[in-house]
């Protein structure tokens, strides 16, 4: 058997392995290498958890930052949906009713809520027009209910601040309606 010397880079020490002369590693020199490489190993992780101890500060650093990291994911992650409100619409409107090819048709209307929170109008206007009900819904979609002469109807229609506005078409009369909120006056 021929002695051969084996150069590692490193702090690996140079061992000597015994080998056959053809060239090839005993059983010995294999499980001598592995024993020494395991050894290494392990001396490089106990320096890397020598140093992680030594210096509190770098690891809570790298906790702290960690955490302020995933802070904002954390806080937006399951934010539930805040439930919309249907905007405010009680109070007295000047409204006006534009038939096509008939004109313009002024109507007063008068939106307040019942008892039980239910939406309620009152109209007063010269040609009959009775608007006694009204739904808004969270987006401010509109719709006003009541008859003409016996026939009923609904202005659909969207509130934008003090203004509600809409077109319709019913049994052959079409036409846009504007409602605008008064102002309150100062007494």
């Amino acid at each position: 058997m021929h002695s051969h010397v084996a150069r590692v880079p490193g702090n690996i020490r140079a061992k000597t392995y015994a080998t056959h002369p053809a060239g090839c590693a005993s059983l010995r020199g294999i499980v001598k290498r592995l024993v020494s490489n395991t050894c290494y190993l392990k001396g490089v992780f106990q320096s890397m958890r020598n140093l992680w101890m030594r210096y509190d500060w770098l690891r809570y650093g790298l906790c702290l930052w960690i955490v302020l990291g995933f802070l904002p994911v954390a806080a937006t992650a399951h934010r539930p949906d805040e439930p919309k409100k249907a905007p405010a619409v009680e109070g007295e409107y000047d409204m006006e009713i534009t038939v096509t090819g008939a004109g313009i048709f002024p109507v007063e209307l008068k939106v307040m809520r019942d008892e039980q929170g239910k939406l309620t109008c009152e109209s007063k206007d010269q040609i009959g027009v009775s608007i006694t009900g009204i739904t808004v819904d969270d987006d401010g979609q509109v719709t006003l209910t009541g008859n003409y002469q016996g026939m009923e109807f609904e202005f659909k229609g969207r509130l934008e601040g003090d203004t509600m506005k809409g077109e319709f078409d019913i049994s052959g009369y079409a036409g846009t309606w504007v409602a605008t909120r008064r102002k309150p006056s100062k007494e």
